[in-house]
């Protein structure tokens, strides 16, 4: 489950890039993902990921406990599985509304709050299917791990490049396109068929 969210990771990347691409009329977005896939450190900088789960998982197993753990069996108990699983996402991306205005976004930061609800909403959806399906806290815990420090990982080590960001409304068309990867996942079997007395545990 891990591996296949890696691999869905860096297709909404190469969708992204694509897609920018495509709207400014230039390359830049997909050669700097070139440039950082045939880079050696980048794959240094994913190996330390490793050592460094262990100094840092807590925070990613705090907030999974709380999402996935706690509240996700309240959500679909009270809302049905599909609707409180997009209902999760959204509590999610308000839980973080004073990091989208102060530190991801202090210009842009309503739209910055606009693509927060469009990240938690559409990669939420994974983490519920990818815990439903295994019952297992650590699975959401790493995907939630990778998901927050490879995006550093891919800019070179540069940490710089989750502060300050600058959205325009342009991206978020962009933005909701390359979360599909993760969204087409509500429509899983488990969503529709996922015993009751799971979802009650």
């Amino acid at each position: 489950m891990i591996l296949l969210f890696l691999v869905l990771y860096i297709l909404r990347f190469v969708i992204s890039a694509t897609l920018s691409d495509v709207l400014n009329g230039s390359g830049e977005s997909m050669q700097m993902l070139k440039d950082a896939a045939i880079n050696p450190r980048t794959y240094m900088l994913a190996a330390v990921l490793i050592p460094n789960f262990v100094f840092s998982f807590i925070a990613f197993f705090g907030e999974e406990y709380g999402w996935r753990f706690y509240l996700l069996p309240v959500m679909l108990k009270k809302f049905g599985l599909r609707k409180g699983v997009l209902l999760l996402g959204i509590v999610w991306a308000i839980w973080h509304i004073n990091i989208d205005f102060m530190f991801y976004s202090v210009e842009t930061g309503p739209l910055m709050f606009v693509a927060q609800i469009i990240t938690c909403v559409t990669v939420g959806i994974f983490f519920a299917y990818a815990y439903m399906k295994t019952q297992n806290i650590w699975v959401p815990v790493i995907m939630h791990y990778l998901n927050n420090n490879l995006v550093v990982v891919l800019a070179g080590g540069d940490t710089s490049v989750l502060q300050n960001q600058i959205v325009h409304a342009k991206d978020l068309p962009r933005m909701v396109i390359q979360g599909l990867v993760f969204a087409l996942f509500i429509f899983a079997p488990i969503f529709g068929k996922i015993k009751k007395e799971r979802v009650e545990q």
